[in-house]
This record gives C-alpha cells, sequence and structure tokens, in this order.
C-alpha cells in the first residue's frame, strides 16, 4: 500500500514509506502498488482557512481508494492531507484521512495527516480519523500504519498528537503490525498512541511530551531514539494494561512495573534485536508479560538452522 502518515502495508513486496509534515500538511496521499491491475489511488490535499467559525456537520475527507476489487495483488492509496486553520471549529460531523483497503495479497494505504488550528474548538465530531487500510485477506492481514492527527489551540504553545490505527492489527504482531514513525525533533503537550496505533522511535527521534497517553492497546517500538522520556529518561519504566513496549535496544532504569507486554521486534537472516534492560527492581504483574516467543530467526535461518528437504 502507499504510505505518507503511515507506513504502507506489506504485502508481496515492501509497502511505502511515510513523509510530509504533520503540524501543516500539504502533500497528497501516495498510490498503492499493483500487480496487472491498479492500485487504489491518494487521498487528495484540502487546505481551509477560515477567519470566523467552521461548522462541520457534514464531512470533510481525504481517503485513499481501496485497490481494484479482482483477484490480483493490488494495494489501497494512502489518506492525503486535511489541515485547517479556523477561528472556531464546531459541528458534529466527520473529519477523516484514511487510508485505502487493499485486496489478496497487497497492503492496505497508510493512514493521511490531519491538522486542526483552531482559536475555539467548540466541536463534537462523530469521526475524526486517519486510520490505516487494512487487507481484505483474512489469511494475510497487512494492515498499514495509521496516520497523525494533530491539534492545536491558537494560545497554547504546543499542540497534541494522535495516533490510533482503530484496533487493525487484529492483534498480530510486529510483522504484520501497521506502524508510524516519529522522526526529527518535536513537542507536543499531549502524544497519544491509541487502539493498536504502532509508534516507532529511530535514532534521529527526538520527542518531548507534557503527557503521554499510552492506552487502549498503543504500541511504542523504541529503536535507539535518541530523546523520549519513557525510555531515555532512566527514571521509572511503567508498562500500561493492554499497551505494548517494543524495546530493541538497551536501556536502564531505576524501577519497572510492566502490566502490558514487553518484547522485541522479529529477527530474520540476522540476530537484531533482544530485550536488553536492566533494573533496581523490576514487577510484573498478573496481567503483564515480558515474552520472546516466536522472535528468533525466521524458518529455515539462523546459526542452527534445519536443512530443507529439496527432493
Amino acid at each position: 500500500g502507499g504510505g505518507y502518515g503511515g507506513y504502507g502495508g506489506s504485502g508481496n513486496v515492501a509497502g511505502g514509506i511515510t513523509y510530509g509534515s504533520i503540524t501543516a500538511p500539504v502533500d497528497p496521499g501516495s498510490g498503492g502498488g499493483l500487480v496487472n491491475s491498479d492500485g487504489g489511488d491518494g487521498g487528495g490535499v484540502i487546505q481551509l482557512t477560515v477567519s470566523g467559525t467552521m461548522t462541520v456537520n457534514g464531512s470533510v475527507n481525504g481517503n485513499g481508494d481501496d485497490g481494484t476489487p479482482v483477484a490480483v495483488a493490488r494495494g489501497g492509496g494512502s489518506g492525503g492531507s486535511v489541515y485547517l486553520t479556523v477561528g472556531t471549529l464546531a459541528g458534529t460531523g466527520s473529519i477523516t484521512a484514511n487510508g485505502g483497503m487493499s485486496n489478496t495479497t497487497g497492503g492496505g494505504g497508510g493512514g493521511g495527516r490531519i491538522a486542526l488550528l483552531y482559536t475555539t474548538d467548540s466541536s463534537t465530531l462523530a469521526t475524526l480519523s486517519a486510520y490505516g487500510g487494512v487487507m481484505e485477506s483474512a489469511d494475510n492481514p497487512n494492515f498499514a500504519g495509521a496516520g497523525t492527527i494533530y491539534k492545536k489551540a491558537a494560545a497554547a504553545t504546543n499542540g497534541d498528537l494522535i495516533i490510533d490505527n482503530n484496533f487493525q492489527d487484529a492483534a498480530q504482531d510486529d510483522y504484520y503490525m501497521g506502524k508510524t514513525p516519529l522522526t526529527g525533533t518535536s513537542t507536543f503537550e499531549t502524544l497519544t498512541v491509541r487502539s493498536r496505533g504502532h509508534m516507532v522511535l529511530y535514532p534521529d527521534s527526538s520527542i518531548t511530551y507534557n503527557t503521554l497517553t499510552w492506552s487502549s492497546s498503543g504500541t511504542i517500538e523504541d529503536n535507539s531514539a535518541a530523546a523520549f522520556a519513557l525510555v531515555t529518561g532512566g527514571g521509572t519504566l511503567t508498562v500500561p494494561a493492554t499497551s505494548r513496549l517494543y524495546t530493541n535496544v538497551a536501556r536502564t532504569f531505576t524501577t519497572g512495573t510492566v502490566t502490558g507486554s514487553l518484547t522485541h521486534g522479529t529477527n530474520s537472516t540476522t540476530a537484531d534485536y533482544k530485550i536488553n534492560l536492566t533494573f533496581s527492581s523490576l514487577t510484573i504483574e498478573p496481567e503483564g508479560s515480558i515474552a520472546a516467543n516466536g522472535k528468533g530467526h525466521f524458518r529455515g535461518e539462523g546459526p542452527g538452522a534445519g536443512v530443507d528437504n529439496t527432493s
């Protein structure tokens, strides 16, 4: 699938990458890949400036298209951009930049990007979403990553970021999970990761926040983040109930409490990932787990791999 705010879902080949701005998105979404047929087109760009009140009782949509529904692999298009700068945001309608669905062995389109800048927000929107697209085949559910939703009041120093994927990874492990990378330097008032949104941090990620809301099966993946208080602060590590932390780099903490799930990424042909954490004390609550089941080398790989039967 095509990528934009979130990675495109991988099908027979890799999904598309992310790009563009979280706080001022003006890029169109990318189209899905194809095999002998059309992938879905990416969502377009909606940029509106309203000095007074913008009332949304209907819909503002920048969604990606689904892949053509024939029995051939093709990916969904990624969601596009919705960028609103308004005096007052009101209404009960919907604002979306969702990725398109794929078919058979294609991947879903990544979620797009939404930015809402306002002086006053009196809206009670029924839907505000930038979900990644899903795959129609239940046997090969390569879900795309959630896009980004950024909200900022004019009087606020920093805005809020939401990464929400509508529980669209079917509780699969990281091989199938749609991911949303945060790279570079950013500061948020509240950072929310929920509903199987899978936020990925890389060595160039320097992310500051005042409040981290990490619940409802949200996932955070640490690939040697430069700065992210949860994993680089060195104090107490808390993994809340139902949430998941992928720790792929050595870290040291004073204390730890695991009520959700702590694991590492899946190794393939090389041994790249492991849990390597140091604590003065660690508590694993009854509903918590630290697990690396099935996270070693892929089938047929590794120094002690079994011999393939080629006869």
